[in-house]
C-alpha cells in the first residue's frame, strides 16, 4: 500500500484524536492499545463493565461505557469526548462495533435479525451523524482532513451459506459508507469502508457456533441443514489455526496506515482473503463459478 502518512505534529500542531466503538474485545482492543502506543488520545467503547478495566490501564486511553445501538448512550459519549477534546474536535471515527449471526434461512430468528441490523448498520449511522460537528469543527480548522471509517466484511462481496442476515447488514454497510463518500465530502470529511477478512477474534467462535445454530433447527429438520453447519464450523476451526489469518494485532497496524494517510481511498481490503475476494473473485469469476466453489465447498446440495 503506497501512501502520503500524516507527520507526528500535524499541519495546526494539534493533537491527533480517533474514536473506536466495539473497543471491549477483537481489533477494537488492539487497535486502541495500538493508537496509544502511537501517540493519539484514544477514546474506546465498551460495553461489558470488564473490559473496562484493560482499557482504564492503556496510556492515553479513556474508556466510555456505550451501548452503540443506544441514542442515550452516544449522546453522553459526544458529551465527554467534546469536553476531552477541549473544543479541537475529533480526527477520526472507526466505526468497528458488530455482531455475527449465523443461522439457516429458515430458522432465522427476527429479534435477533433487527438486532444485527442495528448494531451492523443503523449504529454506524447514528454514531456518524452526532460525531459530525466534532468531526467538522477539525477539518474547518486543519488541512488534513477528518475520517470516519466503517469496519465492513467480504461477505459484502460474496456471502456463504447461512450467513443471511451477518451478509446483508454488510452489504448494507458497504452501500451506506460509499454514500457517505460523497455526502461527508462535501463536510471536508473522508468516509472510508475498510474490510479487514477474517480475523482471529473471538467474533469467529461466535459466528461458527456449531450447538447454537444446531439448537435453533428443529431435529425433523437437521438432516438438510446438519452438513452445511459442520462444514461451515468446520472451516471456523481451520481459520483459526492458519497462518495466513490475520490477528487483531495485524489488522490494528493495517487500521492505523488507513487513519494516518493524508487522502485516504474510500475503500481498503487490509488482509489476503479479502483482497482475494474483492479483487479477483467478485470482479473476474462469474456468480455461476463462485456458487460452484462455495456448494461443493460447504456440501450444499439443491433438491
Amino acid at each position: 500500500m503506497t501512501t502520503c502518512q500524516i507527520s507526528k505534529s500535524n499541519a495546526s500542531g494539534k493533537n491527533r484524536t480517533v474514536f473506536i466503538t466495539g473497543a471491549g474485545s477483537g481489533i477494537g482492543k488492539s487497535s486502541a492499545k495500538l493508537f496509544s502506543q502511537k501517540g493519539y488520545k484514544v477514546f474506546a467503547s465498551y460495553r461489558k463493565n470488564e473490559d473496562r478495566q484493560y482499557l482504564e490501564e492503556i496510556d492515553n486511553v479513556l474508556p466510555i461505557k456505550m451501548d452503540v445501538t443506544n441514542q442515550e448512550d452516544i449522546e453522553s459519549a459526544f458529551g465527554t469526548i467534546e469536553r476531552e477534546t477541549h473544543n479541537e474536535g475529533l480526527f477520526a471515527l472507526i466505526n468497528n462495533a458488530g455482531i455475527v449471526y449465523s443461522m439457516p434461512f429458515e430458522f432465522v430468528d427476527v429479534t435477533t435479525a433487527r438486532k444485527v441490523m442495528e448494531t451492523n448498520v443503523i449504529a454506524p449511522l447514528i454514531v456518524s451523524q452526532a460525531f459530525l460537528p466534532l468531526l467538522k469543527k477539525y477539518s474547518d480548522e486543519n488541512t488534513i482532513k477528518s475520517r470516519v471509517i466503517n469496519i465492513t466484511s467480504w461477505t459484502a462481496e460474496m456471502t456463504l451459506p447461512l450467513l443471511s442476515v451477518y451478509s446483508a447488514s454488510k452489504y448494507s454497510i458497504l452501500g451506506l459508507t460509499e454514500s457517505m463518500y460523497y455526502d461527508l465530502g462535501l463536510l471536508g470529511i473522508h468516509a472510508v469502508a475498510a474490510s479487514p477478512g477474517t480475523t482471529k477474534t473471538p467474533i469467529l467462535d461466535k459466528g461458527a457456533n456449531r450447538k447454537q445454530m444446531l439448537n435453533g433447527i428443529p431435529e425433523e429438520k437437521r438432516v438438510i441443514y446438519e452438513p452445511v453447519v459442520n462444514r461451515y464450523c468446520d472451516a471456523g476451526d481451520d481459520f483459526k489455526n492458519a497462518n495466513w489469518v490475520y490477528t487483531p494485532e495485524k489488522i490494528a497496524k493495517k487500521l492505523f496506515v488507513i487513519v494516518e494517510t493524508r487522502k485516504p481511498k474510500a475503500n481498503y481490503q487490509m488482509a489476503p482473503d479479502a483482497k482475494l475476494i474483492a479483487g479477483l473473485l467478485k470482479r473476474f469469476v462469474p456468480f455461476s463459478w463462485r456458487a460452484a466453489m462455495v456448494k461443493k465447498m460447504f456440501g450444499v446440495r439443491f433438491q
